[in-house]
């Protein structure tokens, strides 16, 4: 029969772990927030899209908008994250949707008419605008860490001794 100083032991040993996991967690929803805000102006902040001589100027309006945003919400987003006060699901749950957001609407967009995730001189050679975009891939990736760092962190409060 285990002591009470191995139990004990064992519960400490327990909280560590959930603990552990619980930032691992949070540091991966941050890191999705650093990679929208650094991802989102690598993709636009070129010829393809800001300096593109062929947009028209309310084009780069709304692509200046986009990346506005990104920077809002990845601020919101880790924020949540991160944040002491109030419920910690909550919180959570918060930060992730914000974090989310982004990646939600870009997938969104491509059932707009006429849209398409490039245009078509920026196409690689064999590619073609009906190919699953990369962007949709990315989406679904970083959705389903959003949503799995969100479980970890819940996953601490959840098991309380």
């Amino acid at each position: 029969m285990a002591s009470e100083y191995q139990r004990s032991t064992r519960l400490e040993g327990d909280n560590m772990t959930r603990r552990n996991w619980a930032l691992i967690g949070r540091l991966l929803l941050s890191g999705t927030a650093v990679v929208l805000v650094i991802g989102a102006y690598l993709a636009d902040w070129n010829a393809t899209h800001l300096y593109n001589p062929r947009w028209p100027p309310h084009a780069k309006f709304h692509s200046g908008q986009t990346l506005a945003m990104a920077v809002v919400l990845a601020a919101c987003g880790v924020f949540f994250v991160w944040r002491k006060k109030g419920d910690l699901h909550t919180n959570i749950l918060a930060g992730a949707m914000f974090l989310a957001t982004y990646w939600l609407t870009q997938a969104a967009a491509c059932f707009y008419p006429g849209v398409a995730f490039k245009d078509p001189e920026f196409l690689n050679p064999g590619q073609s605008l009906t190919d699953v975009p990369p962007q949709l891939i990315t989406d679904v990736i970083f959705c389903i860490i959003i949503g799995v760092s969100t479980a970890l962190v819940w996953r601490m409060d959840e098991h309380r001794p």
